[in-house]
Parts: C-alpha cells; structure tokens; sequence
C-alpha cells in the first residue's frame, strides 16, 4: 500500500504480533482516517480497525497496550481510554478523575496505568474497576525519595509497567525519566 502518516504509534503483544497505530495523510479515499494495522510474526499484514475493517476508529491513538489476552488499550487523540477486544469490539473505558489520559500501561495483574495530562498524575484502575492515585497530584516539586503521591508531575506519560509493581514514565517536557514503585 501507498499510503504517507501522520501520527503514530507501536506495540507488541505477547504473541510477537506488532499494532501500529497512524493516521493517513495522503489524499484520497481515506484522507485523515485513523488505522491501527496489525503485523503477525509471519509478515502477514491486516487492519484490525479503521477503514477496510468492521471497526471505525474515530480518533489516531497516540499511545497503545496490550495485555495477555490480546486486547489493545489506547489513548484516543482527544485524551479518551478505548479497549479493542480480539473480536472487533471497540469500547471506552470511563475513568472517574481522569482529565485527558497522555500515556497508558498494564501490569501483571491486569491494572490499568494511566498518565493524565491534565491534572498531572497516575492512575491505577484495576480489574474491577476501583482506581487509585499512584504518583502527582501532589504539591512536592522534587519527588524523589517522597510518596509517589505527594510529588508535582508534568504531564506523565511514555508508560510501562514491570513484573515486580514499579511504573516507570517519562514527563511531558521529556527532561526527566522517574521511577514510581508499587503504591
């Protein structure tokens, strides 16, 4: 395909698939359209939502996740939670608290990571649903070595999640890469 793009982002499942995530800048039928295309381990390239599949996607995620399962979450552009399930179906997840989500990741145990740009903090939104601050919100401007709650952060985002409950992130201004253990 000839196709030129604009935004975009990448992840790999656990399975070695790559989702990549764009916008389609070129003109033509799809001008402006948001894709995510999935490439298997085989070379094997599909569209598993955006135009030419049964999933529209209203907005280019900016940042992407996958757990275990398969599922994709992602940050929306306009700073929205959406989940692909394997089948096609694509779902927003509501998050109390959130003002614009920037970055996402999950852990282990399946808990959701969210970087708010807007209030500039963590969240944690586990399986059930119940969510929890885990770092910003707070008043110190230097965190380290203070409650992960209690420090001042600027937009995080750039996410993930290790085996052992620490999240790591980058900051919006990308001066500081800061390292939050397990709340």
């Amino acid at each position: 395909f000839r196709e030129r793009y604009e935004r975009w982002t990448r992840q790999t499942d656990p399975q070695g698939n790559v989702y990549i995530a764009h916008s389609i800048t070129d003109r033509g039928a799809n001008f402006g359209a948001s894709v995510i295309r999935k490439v298997t381990r085989t070379g094997t390239i599909s569209t598993v939502a955006g135009p030419s599949s049964a999933t529209p996607l209203p907005v280019t995620p900016i940042a992407m996740i996958s757990d275990t399962a398969g599922t994709l979450y992602f940050v929306s552009g306009g700073g929205s939670i959406r989940k692909l399930a394997p089948n096609g179906t694509l779902s927003e997840i509501v998050i109390p608290g959130l003002g614009s989500a920037i970055g996402v990741a999950i852990d282990a145990s399946g808990s959701l990571y969210v970087g708010d740009g807007v209030y500039h903090k963590i969240l944690r939104r586990t399986q059930v649903g119940a969510v929890t601050t885990v770092a910003g919100g707070g008043s110190m401007l230097v965190g380290d070595g203070g409650p992960a709650n209690a420090v001042t952060l600027i937009g995080p985002q750039t996410l993930t999640a290790d085996s052992a409950g620490n999240v790591f992130f980058t900051e919006v201004e990308g001066r500081y890469t800061n390292r939050v253990r397990k709340a």
